[in-house]
């Protein structure tokens, strides 16, 4: 996946407190779905989305997001 030039993408892995710059960081998911679990937080500006995956599916299973100004 290629995200725009101004989007940034940080990881943070099962454990971690803080979140990770991701260049060069891989995440795979086996045909079984089984995956890391991990959350992806997609920065644009001062918006962004955070994605949790889920470990035994490599589906969503939680999502955040801040939008300034949005109500």
């Amino acid at each position: 996946m290629k995200l725009p030039p101004a989007m940034k993408l940080t990881l943070r892995r099962w454990g971690a407190e803080k979140f990770a710059p991701a260049p060069g960081q891989r995440l795979v998911v086996a045909a079984s779905g089984l995956c890391e679990p991990l959350t992806a937080r997609f920065e644009l500006g001062a918006s962004w989305l955070e994605v949790t995956v889920d470990p035994l599916s490599g589906r969503v299973m939680d999502e955040g997001m801040h939008i300034p100004g949005d109500s």
